[in-house]
C-alpha cells in the first residue's frame, strides 16, 4: 500500500507562519439570550498594529469549542483562584459573555503560558495541545490522575492477563482525551464503531516484552486489555490524522474515510451528543488553518475566526482526499437512561418437538431487558417464528446455532450497568470473564436440543418410509 511508509503520530501542525495583510480575524461570540433562543452578536473586524497577522486560529477554535460547553463555562465563571493564567481564562470568558463585538483574542495568548509557543514568531500551533493545556490548567491532575470534578475525565480499566497461570492484574486509569487512529483509512470508518471497540475489548493484545507475573516464577507471555468504562460529562477525541514520511523526511496529513455520528448510544457509558468539531485545513502538519463547528441547542454554526455561519446540514464525514479534515471531536453525555432492547433479529427459539410434524412449533420470544433492574422481561408474541429450508422443512441446525449465539449475547448483556447508578468496574470484569467455560451448561443444553431434533427427524423419516413401503 502506498501509505505503508508513513508512520502514525499524534501530529503537531506548527512551524511555519501564516501571513495575512490588513486585519486579523478573531472569533465571533455566540451570545445566549435565554434557554430557548440563541442569536449571534454583531461582528467588527480587528485591525492589527502590524501588517502581518498573528496565527491564532487554533486558539480561536479552541475557545469557541470550550465556550459552547455550558458546564465548563459555568465552572470557569465561578473559579475562586489567584492563579494568573486561570484568571486570564476567566476574564476572557466574561468578555465573550458580555461583549457585543469581536474580541481581540491574541492579547490573551501570552497570558495562558502555552508551552513551546512564542507569539512573536507568528507560528501555527497544535490545537490539541492548546486544548489540553487549558483543560489541565482548569482541572490540574493529582498524583493518581483522578480529578472528580473534571468534566473531561474518562476512566479505563487496564487488565494484564498472564498466559501461564491466567491470573489477571487490573488497575483503573484516568485520562482527558481518547486517541483514535485508523490503520486502514480507505475503508468505511465510524466513530461509533471505534468507541464500541474501546468498550468491548476483553481480550487485548500480546505485550511486546515478557511479563513478570507475581505468581509465576519466570517471565512469561501476557495480554494487555484497556477498556473504556466511564465518561464523566464530556468526551474529547483526537483523531490521529498526521503521519511521517520517512523517505522524504516530512510530515503529511492522512485523511481517513470517516463517518461522524451526531448521536451515539451505549448501555455502559450512556448517550452521547456531538457538541463540537475542530477542523484542520491543509496538507502538512507544520502549516494550515483551524476552524470549528459548534452546537447551540439544535443549531450548528461554522466558526472561522470572526466569520460565523449557520450550518443547515449537520451530517459530518470526510474522505481520504479531503483538504479539510476533522481533528478534534467533543461529545457531551446526557442523563437519559438507555433501555437495552433487542435488534430485529434477536429471537430466542425454543423448539417444542412432538411425534408429528403438525405439532412442531417454535415460539417467537422477544427478550427485552429493563434498564432499571437489569432483569429480562420476556414477552410472547402472537405470531410464530419459523425457519424453513428449501424443502419447506424446519431447519433445526440453524435454529440451534442462532439460539446459542443469542443466549451468549444475553449473558454478556447482563454484565452491563445502569448509567444512572454509581460507577463500578465490576461489569467490565464480569464481561471479560465471560468465556466458553462459563457457558458450558448453555452449550450443553443447546447440543442436547439439537440431538433430540435430529433423532426425532430420523424417526419421522423412518415412519414415512414404512408407510410408503
Amino acid at each position: 500500500m502506498a501509505d505503508e511508509r508513513f508512520q502514525k503520530s499524534q501530529g503537531r501542525p506548527k512551524g511555519t507562519s501564516k501571513k495575512k495583510k490588513g486585519f486579523k480575524k478573531t472569533p465571533r461570540k455566540v451570545k445566549q439570550v435565554d434557554d430557548s433562543n440563541l442569536e449571534l452578536s454583531s461582528l467588527v473586524p480587528l485591525r492589527e498594529k502590524s501588517p502581518i497577522g498573528l496565527n491564532v486560529c487554533f486558539f480561536n477554535s479552541v475557545l469557541q469549542v470550550l465556550y459552547s460547553i455550558d458546564s465548563f463555562r459555568e465552572f470557569v465563571n465561578h473559579l475562586d483562584t489567584n492563579d494568573p493564567a486561570k484568571l486570564k481564562v476567566k476574564e476572557l470568558f466574561l468578555v465573550m459573555e458580555n461583549s457585543a463585538t469581536t474580541i481581540e483574542t491574541y492579547k490573551f495568548i501570552s497570558s495562558i503560558e502555552l508551552p513551546n509557543y512564542d507569539p512573536t514568531l507568528r507560528q501555527q500551533f497544535d490545537a490539541e495541545e492548546c486544548l489540553m493545556h487549558i483543560v489541565n490548567l482548569i482541572y490540574p491532575f493529582n498524583a493518581n490522575n483522578n480529578v472528580p470534578e473534571n468534566i473531561f475525565q474518562i476512566s479505563f480499566l487496564e487488565s494484564i492477563l498472564c498466559q501461564t497461570c491466567f491470573k489477571a492484574s487490573e488497575r483503573s486509569l484516568y485520562d482527558t482525551v481518547c486517541h483514535i487512529e485508523f490503520p486502514d483509512r480507505f475503508k468505511e470508518n465510524s466513530i461509533e464503531l471505534e468507541i464500541s471497540r474501546r468498550i468491548n475489548n476483553p481480550n487485548g493484545e500480546f505485550l511486546d516484552e515478557l511479563y513478570e507475573c507475581s505468581t509465576c516464577p519466570v517471565r512469561t507471555k501476557a495480554t494487555k486489555a484497556k477498556t473504556l468504562y466511564n465518561i464523566s460529562d464530556t468526551l474529547i477525541i483526537q483523531l490521529l490524522i498526521f503521519g511521517y514520511d520517512r523517505l522524504t523526511n516530512t510530515s503529511r496529513k492522512l485523511a481517513p474515510n470517516l463517518r461522524i455520528e451526531t448521536d451515539i448510544e451505549n448501555v455502559l457509558i450512556g448517550k452521547l451528543h456531538l457538541q463540537a468539531i475542530i477542523y484542520h485545513h491543509g496538507n502538512t502538519a507544520n502549516s494550515g488553518h483551524y476552524t470549528a463547528a459548534v452546537r447551540y441547542g439544535e443549531m450548528w454554526y461554522s466558526v472561522d475566526d470572526e466569520r460565523v455561519v449557520a450550518i443547515g446540514n449537520n451530517v459530518f464525514r470526510c474522505t481520504v482526499n479531503d483538504h479539510t479534515v476533522p481533528y478534534l471531536l467533543i461529545y457531551r453525555k446526557t442523563t437519559e437512561i438507555i433501555p437495552i432492547t433487542p435488534s430485529s433479529q434477536d429471537f430466542f427459539i425454543e423448539p417444542n418437538v412432538n411425534s408429528s410434524k403438525d405439532n412442531i412449533q417454535t415460539a417467537n420470544i422477544t427478550t427485552q431487558y429493563v434498564a432499571e433492574n437489569n432483569t429480562p422481561e420476556v414477552k410472547n408474541q402472537n405470531s410464530f417464528f419459523s425457519n424453513f429450508d428449501d424443502n419447506n422443512e424446519l431447519n433445526p441446525e440453524v435454529m440451534i446455532k442462532r439460539s446459542l449465539v443469542l443466549e451468549l449475547e444475553r449473558q454478556s448483556r447482563k454484565t452491563m450497568i445502569n448509567p444512572s447508578e454509581s460507577i463500578s468496574t465490576t461489569p467490565v470484569k464480569r464481561k471479560r470473564k465471560l468465556t466458553v467455560s462459563s457457558n458450558k451448561s448453555v452449550m450443553k443444553k443447546m447440543r442436547c436440543d439439537f440431538d433430540n431434533i435430529q433423532l426425532d427427524s430420523a424417526r419421522k423419516s423412518a415412519r414415512k418410509r414404512m408407510q410408503n413401503f
